[in-house]
């Protein structure tokens, strides 16, 4: 992350792991390492920032102030701490960072990321082990693009400058695979009509999706519970699926000349990885269960579903 416990930063970089700078703290503690133990050799990345909007005006970038990670390129301070950490005699700058974010994801934005850990290596003369690219990747989507075509890209441009026998390819395709790989599941609590309008409300919500709230696309499918035909169900012209918080916009999507539903239904979405889990408020109610598919029809509880105890735990009265 980009803000480190200095304990365990020292901690890795004195067991020979990779650790990528973000932070001026983390330049001093460096120094101090390398005077500390003069003996022992130490190998860091930097995360690099750069503007990537100059070179990809099309595209959408993920804020319009730039990313907030890493060292500057344009103003000097990332050549200023290259030269910083050069004066330390025992310690090889072995890596760039280029994480960024956009909303497009597209791949000429990783394209042009890798071209320029090509040109701040050639600038500065940087024999690197590895080029981090960093995460962000669409996956498992057939209307976007998959692993082969950023890679291939990706791979294309870093091949101008390095060797894959002696620089080593990192990325970080977190959120990509997990969301594929989890599922949420709901089930319809109430139905409530209210004027002109059909509120669907399930036990499920928003916040457990959508922790950020910048999502208005829920990958999902319902399973009818078994109480007749499906066929047999009313078209509503619109019903809104609503999760069970208090707040207004807890609104996760709208069904239009669908099958009306009913209590008991399902709805389970079905790409529900990624941060969902890790940023899931414990608002209203606790953390559901976590279920584990190991194989067909092979399962365990991988998290219980929390009470009050567990919410309570190491609070004092």
């Amino acid at each position: 992350g980009p803000i480190k416990d200095k304990e365990v930063f020292i901690g890795i970089l004195r067991a020979g792991g990779y650790l990528n700078l973000d932070s001026h703290d983390e330049l001093a503690w460096l120094a101090e390492l390398s005077q500390n133990y003069p003996n022992e050799q130490f190998r860091v990345g930097l995360r690099v920032n750069f503007d990537i909007a100059s070179v990809c005006p099309q595209e959408e970038m993920a804020s319009e102030e730039g990313g907030r990670f890493g060292y500057c390129y344009e103003n000097g301070v990332l050549e200023q701490t290259i030269r910083q950490i050069e004066r330390l005699s025992n310690v090889t700058i072995a890596g760039l960072h280029l994480h960024t974010s956009t909303q497009s994801r597209s791949v000429r934005v990783y394209e042009e990321l890798a071209g320029m850990a090509v040109k701040i290596a050639s600038e500065f003369q940087l024999r690197l082990s590895y080029v981090d690219m960093g995460g962000g990747y669409f996956g498992g989507r057939s209307d976007k693009p998959g692993y082969k075509e950023y890679f291939q890209a990706i791979g294309a441009r870093l091949a101008q400058c390095f060797s894959p026998a002696e620089t080593r390819l990192i990325v970080e395709p977190g959120i990509s695979l997990i969301s594929r790989a989890i599922t949420f599941e709901t089930v319809v609590k109430d139905i409530k009509d209210i004027r002109d309008h059909k509120f669907v409300v399930t036990d499920g919500s928003r916040v457990n999706l959508n922790p950020l709230v910048t999502r208005h696309f829920y990958p999902h499918h319902i399973v009818y519970q078994d109480d007749g035909p499906s066929d047999d169900r009313a078209i509503e012209a619109s019903q809104w699926v609503c999760g069970f918080t208090c707040m207004e916009y807890d609104r996760l999507f709208e069904i239009k000349e669908g099958k009306g539903l009913r209590c008991g239904d399902r709805i389970i979405y079905d790409t529900a990885g990624g941060y969902t889990m890790g940023l899931t408020p414990l608002f209203i109610n606790y953390f559901p269960a976590v279920i584990v598919e190991q194989a067909a029809g092979d399962f365990f509880v991988a998290r219980e579903a929390w009470g009050n105890d567990e919410y309570l735990q190491k609070n004092h009265y």
